[in-house]
């Protein structure tokens, strides 16, 4: 499901049923999925050399621009270990699946140590 929004949005909502459930997650402002790794700790990314190849990160300036259904207040943003900046969600680095280059695509959500930035 996706709805109407603000064309200045750093993150959107998506909703899709996978496996059975009904699963609301964020994208960024063109659709595409992010995503969590699970080896991360609070504020801090451990995802260095070639997982950045794979997983590239979500490089949004703050102010988090957000759907009135989130807070921005659990946006931050830390030091990206390619040395630029990293949005975070309530501490959580996001990340892209660099296989998922449209909007919807999920593939990422299947790979051990990676989820959907849920909420």
């Amino acid at each position: 499901t996706w709805f109407v929004a603000k064309p200045d949005y750093t993150v959107m909502l998506a909703n899709q049923d996978i496996d059975g459930e009904s699963t609301t997650y964020l994208v960024n402002d063109l659709g595409r999925s992010l995503f969590f790794f699970a080896n991360d700790e609070p504020n801090v990314s451990n995802c260095s050399g070639g997982c950045l190849d794979a997983w590239p990160v979500f490089d949004r300036e703050l102010p988090a621009v957000v759907p009135s259904t989130i807070s921005s207040a659990g946006f931050d943003q830390i030091d990206a270990n390619n040395g630029g900046k990293q949005l975070i969600y309530q501490g959580k680095p996001l990340y892209y699946f660099a296989q998922d280059t449209e909007r919807g695509q999920i593939s990422g959500n299947a790979v051990d140590n990676w989820s959907l930035a849920g909420l």
